[in-house]
């Protein structure tokens, strides 16, 4: 940047000289020389492992492995890495943040929470963008996306499903967008415990009355209930339930909190098992 505040630019060119004065005031230019000015970004990139991440527990795809590197010389001052959630299509607030003044000479390794404690949302599209900056001050940003499987959360009477990422119609229970792929994944999982029961229940923000959304809830478990059906799990293994906005995972207060808030979870009995009760 010069004295008045102007940046440099590539398009110009630029000298550098040296001026050496004697002590009789008598001066002399001993070097001129071209100089040349970088303005191209740091040639970084980065990659991840597994494709499909899946923090529960369970041993298999727990753990995600980020490596950043560089294909260029020019070193890197600093580099963040923001993890964002995606949301209807669109970014949500940074829920993790990875940063350093050098690039990290090993492998980044996250279980999937945050600094809070929170783990990623089942069946969602997380973004990874990565913003570098070299010693010249050039920046370069790229973003790639991950994709969290559905999650399957041990309990002392099976399993649990909680997925907010299901999509409705809106104030209405007909499946649309990407609820079917998601519940065709349910589908797999329930196969692998065919002698377990399933509650299905529907929960909501706390937009509207508790009668309406009683409501909403119950015919949303049982339009996931139904899409089940007919793709294979035994109805006798069923039951819905709706519980309107009676029990929040986030707060009703942000449109982030009652997105995550409404939701379907399946909770997986195992035979001779009691789970709670919930009315």
């Amino acid at each position: 940047m010069s004295d008045d505040g102007r940046l440099v630019s590539s398009k110009n060119k630029y000298f550098v000289s040296v001026f050496v004065e004697d002590e009789l005031g008598n001066k002399k230019s001993i070097k001129r020389k071209e100089i040349k000015i970088s303005t191209e970004p740091p040639d970084v990139d980065f990659e991840f492992e597994p494709q499909l991440f899946s923090p529960d527990g369970d041993g298999e795809n727990d753990i995600l492995k980020i490596k950043i590197f560089s294909y260029d010389n020019k070193k890197i001052k600093h580099w963040v890495l923001n993890i964002y959630p995606i949301r209807g299509g669109k970014r949500e607030s940074v829920f993790k943040r990875f940063e350093g003044e050098e690039l990290p000479g090993k492998e980044i390794s996250w279980d999937g929470k945050n600094d809070k404690g929170e783990l990623v949302e089942s069946a969602m599209d997380y973004e990874l963008e990565l913003i570098a900056e070299n010693v010249l001050g050039n920046i370069k940003k790229l973003s790639k996306i991950l994709n969290v499987d559905v999650l399957v959360i041990k309990t002392p009477y099976g399993w649990r499903i909680k997925i907010s990422n299901i999509e409705f119609e809106y104030n209405k229970a007909d499946l649309r967008g990407n609820a079917f792929k998601i519940l065709d994944r349910v589908i797999e999982i329930l196969e692998k415990y065919p002698n377990y029961s399933v509650r299905i229940e529907g929960h909501t923000d706390n937009i509207g009355s508790l009668e309406y959304n009683l409501e909403l809830s119950k015919r949303r478990a049982e339009s996931v209930y139904k899409y089940l059906v007919e793709n294979g799990i035994d109805a006798n293994r069923l039951t819905t339930i709706g519980l309107a906005f009676k029990y929040p995972v986030a707060s009703n207060d942000t449109e982030e909190g009652r997105a995550k808030n409404r939701r379907v979870e399946f909770i997986l009995i195992k035979p001779g098992a009691k789970a709670p009760v919930r009315e």
